[in-house]
C-alpha cells in the first residue's frame, strides 16, 4: 500500500499554530507501541466545526492505519 497523506490539516489549538506535520504522527506509529499502557488519541472535526477526540486502539500496517 502506498503511504497516504492527509488531504486536509489543521491545528485546533486557540493560538493559531500551524498544524504538526504529517511525518511526525507517521513516525510515531512506525515505530510500535512504547509499553502495555501505550496508547493513542484520534482528534478529529464534527461536520459543525467542533473538535472530537477519543482514545482509541490502532495499529499501524504497510502505511495503513
Amino acid at each position: 500500500m502506498a503511504d497516504r497523506e492527509p488531504t486536509e490539516a489543521r491545528n485546533l489549538d486557540r493560538y493559531g499554530h500551524a498544524p504538526l506535520p504529517w511525518e511526525r504522527a507517521r513516525a510515531v506509529l512506525e515505530s510500535g507501541p512504547k509499553g502495555p499502557l501505550a496508547g493513542f488519541f484520534l482528534g478529529t472535526v464534527e461536520p459543525g466545526g467542533r473538535p472530537s477526540v477519543a482514545g482509541v486502539g490502532a495499529l499501524w500496517h504497510d502505511g495503513d492505519l
